[in-house]
């Protein structure tokens, strides 16, 4: 099976448009709406400044910051409270509709000249600003899971700046034909856009899994400051936000000393002001397309929070070195850049495990009030250590240093929290819908005894276990195949339970010398090692082995393809018990070379057994890396396998028996997956993960959280597998060449039940005629050749 299209899927995260089915409409609709959002934004904010410099003067500035302080707190109050009074989508549509009557009444009074109407308009676009940003995030938590988030957020968030390019280009235009109070007029209508925008996007969210119901209900009430008590969660994600915000006002005091050193003039100033925003929002705007999904979906969360403090400490010593233009530019390009990119839409992410309720009640306070009171808190900084530490102006962003080990530290607290909160929401996420009566496979061969009616066996496909899936569907395959031959569904059924040694099945018929021998000298070594663990004398009659040699003659058993799956098991076993670094070690060679999936299961489980047994072991992380990627591409494999039979045979009558075939081995293929991934990581997380994504097979919130969690817990070493989990597509386009290939490397695998599967796709595909005769596929054309 080609790993060329596995490779194809690990650099898709290089892709800013990767959007998927049936998330088009409402990415659009959101990059839309802060497109909108962000035009108002850059109009109202040169509006405000002109107005408020040509009635009061800037030395009246200090007044009006103190004023939005006051006025954060009580838009902030009336913010939640009308969140618990009305449904969501009454709520973000009321919101909006408040904003345009406020612009109205602005734009009136503003004709009337009411005197300090500036100052209050001021203090209003302050509200405003922070109050519509952090709607639009609120919104966007409801519409878009972890998974969605992270490759989208980028996409969505350069809809911002490049409404902020817009909405400072419309500003300088429009002033030469309209008085500065009319623009309030053209930012209503824009926010009037803002409404249709979402309008259009209640009729996309029935489509979603999880947003529809809560849309239709206020959130609970409760009390938000009881809320903050009790929720560490908060307190550190309010942390981060009052760190990054007060390194920014640190690192924008020294931006602002050096251009005062360095530049003469108000017309230079204003000059190199416009240039430097323009090359921000560019440097942004392309971060936002490219850097911000690559980091989320390929480094994490915990290092995409990490970049900004380390690379702004690095940057500010530079800068504290070489205090220039050219250093401290960068700096500041670098802080916004990451501020309005990677550090925003990672801060989004980590609301997403939270419910909604308590988004609606945490977000206000924390983007809202903490962010604004964390500029004050900034400036204190600067206010007492500067001169403490006679630090000057223009190497004032060394006090960065001081926030680092905090802000790291804070990091890494947040992303253990939000990875708690991740395994806990799955914990209590199990499927609800009613789980069938679990049935061994060996019933099958009972039920098969018993002549009941076939129609009866479909019962057995949905069962949990994938043996009794495989088994169930073998015995209709080989049924149908052979004319309704009852006698050749049970001797197929009956000779593959007796290959995977099923212990309820009894062995048929003597046993060969060599097989009893080696059972009783398995049985003698278990009970040894039985009695040393027990700190029992060993018995004079058993003589003692080189260890080597006797590893060497277990290896032996293990590997050897005519010994009985018993006597492996038996010998597994021991090695389980020896629990070495040595045994380890050949259980890890042997799974290497082994291309029976029946052994390779016993082989993995023992290994999970040694681990649990033995936390001293160092295991073979390339070894075991190199047998993960094996069984992705066997697992990417059957997927495709499983598309195409469906797409191949969508017009003609089949039966359900190899799709329940294909499925059961792609699940055996994943759980051999986990298995492995369990030697390297915490097996409890990884059994967690793997039973939600069994229980939803189809892409919703809980399995886009199992796979956010596991993505967390593996890193980008494993990031191919997080993609085969996550993205489908790569299973859908699957050309007929390539699905031969798949067939005809199952064929020739020495694993029965895969070489079994592909003998019945060729009749039922039609391709016994796509090989010559000399062919590994036309030597087994009929259902009668086949050796099982």
């Amino acid at each position: 099976m080609t790993s060329r299209s596995t490779q194809k899927i690990s650099w898709s995260f290089l892709n800013p448009f990767d959007i998927r089915k049936g998330e088009g409409r409402k990415t659009l609709l959101m990059f839309l709406y802060f497109f909108l959002t962000m035009v108002v934004l850059y109009v109202l904010k040169p509006v405000r400044s002109s107005l408020f410099l040509e009635e009061l003067g800037s030395r009246n500035l200090r007044y009006v910051y103190l004023g939005e302080g006051l006025f954060l707190l009580f838009v902030t109050w009336s913010y939640i409270q009308l969140a618990k009074l009305l449904p969501r989508k009454r709520f973000f549509i009321g919101v909006l509709l408040v904003f345009i009557s406020n612009l109205l009444i602005f734009w009136w009074l503003l004709h009337v000249q009411v005197p300090y109407l500036s100052a209050f308009f001021y203090v209003w676009v302050a509200g405003f600003s922070i109050t519509a940003v952090t709607q639009f995030w609120t919104l966007a938590n409801d519409l878009f899971d972890p998974l969605e988030a992270k490759r989208l957020f980028g996409l969505i968030i350069s809809g911002g700046s490049a409404g902020g390019i817009l909405g400072g280009l419309l500003t300088n235009r429009a002033v030469k034909w309209l008085r500065t109070e009319d623009l309030l007029l053209i930012s209503s209508l824009f926010l009037l856009g803002c409404i249709f925008v979402i309008m259009f996007l209640w009729k996309h969210l029935p489509a979603t899994s999880s947003g529809s119901d809560r849309m239709q209900k206020p959130i609970e009430t409760g009390s938000t400051r009881k809320l903050f008590m009790t929720s560490p969660y908060l307190w550190m994600l309010a942390g981060i936000v009052l760190l990054a915000k007060v390194g920014s006002t640190v690192v924008d005091n020294q931006f602002n000393a050096i251009v005062e050193d360095h530049l003469v003039g108000k017309a230079a100033k204003t000059a190199f002001f416009g240039g430097f925003s323009a090359a921000l929002n560019a440097v942004s705007f392309l971060m936002q397309l490219y850097a911000t999904s690559f980091s989320l979906r390929f480094l994490g969360i915990g290092i995409s929070l990490t970049l900004l403090p380390v690379g702004l400490s690095l940057a500010a010593l530079v800068t504290f070195l070489w205090p220039l233009l050219s250093t401290a530019t960068f700096l500041k390009i670098f802080d916004g850049g990451m501020n309005y990119s990677i550090q925003q839409a990672s801060k989004e992410v980590l609301y997403l495990p939270l419910s909604s309720s308590v988004r609606y009640r945490a977000k206000p306070v924390i983007d809202m009030l903490i962010f604004r009171a964390s500029k004050s808190l900034g400036g204190l900084l600067i206010i007492i250590l500067a001169p403490l530490l006679a630090i000057p102006n223009e190497r004032v962003g060394a006090l960065v240093f001081i926030l680092l080990p905090f802000w790291v530290f804070l990091v890494w607290r947040t992303r253990e929290a939000y990875l708690y909160l991740l395994r806990d929401h799955l914990s209590k996420g199990k499927a609800d819908e009613e789980i069938p009566k679990p049935r061994r496979a060996t019933e099958v061969l009972s039920f098969l005894y018993d002549e009941k009616s076939f129609g009866e066996l479909r019962s057995f496909f949905t069962q949990q276990s994938s043996m009794t899936r495989k088994m169930a569907a073998a015995a209709c395959l080989a049924y149908h195949r052979a004319g309704k031959d009852l006698e050749a569904a049970r001797k197929l059924v009956n000779d593959m339970i007796r290959r995977e040694a099923l212990e309820t099945i009894p062995h048929q018929g003597p046993e060969q010398n060599g097989a009893t021998k080696e059972k009783k000298f398995l049985d003698e070594l278990l009970l040894r090692e039985a009695e040393r663990e027990a700190d029992l004398e060993k018995p004079d009659s058993l003589p003692q082995e080189d260890p080597e040699a006797l590893l060497g003659h277990i290896q032996m058993l293990l590997e050897s393809p005519k010994k009985d799956m018993a006597i492996k098991r038996k010998a597994a076993l021991y090695l389980e018990q020896l629990a070495t670094q040595e045994a380890a070690d050949r259980l890890l060679e042997i799974l290497s070379k082994s291309r029976d999936h029946a052994l390779r299961f016993l082989l993995i489980r023992t290994l999970l057994q040694i681990k649990d047994r033995n936390s001293d072991i160092r295991w073979n992380r390339i070894l075991i890396k190199k047998e993960i990627l094996r069984e992705a591409e066997l697992y990417q494999g059957i997927q495709k396998l499983s598309h195409y039979y469906f797409k191949a045979t969508k017009k003609k009558e089949k039966f359900l028996f190899l799709e329940v075939a294909l499925h059961a081995i792609a699940d055996e293929s994943l759980e051999r997956i986990f298995r492995c991934l369990g030697l390297l990581y915490p097996s409890e997380a990884l059994r967690i993960i793997y039973e939600r994504l069994l229980e939803h097979p189809t892409h919703d919130a809980i399995r886009s959280h199992a796979i956010e969690l596991l993505q967390n817990l593996l890193g980008p070493e494993f990031y191919g597998i997080i993609e085969l989990l996550s993205d489908d597509r790569a299973f859908s386009t699957v050309s007929e060449e390539e699905a031969i290939s798949i067939v005809e490397s199952m064929v020739q695998s020495p694993d029965r039940w895969l070489s079994l599967t592909a003998h019945f796709l060729i009749t039922e595909l039609g391709l016994e005629n796509k090989w010559p005769s000399q062919g590994p596929i036309a030597s087994a054309r009929s259902f009668e050749s086949l050796d099982v």
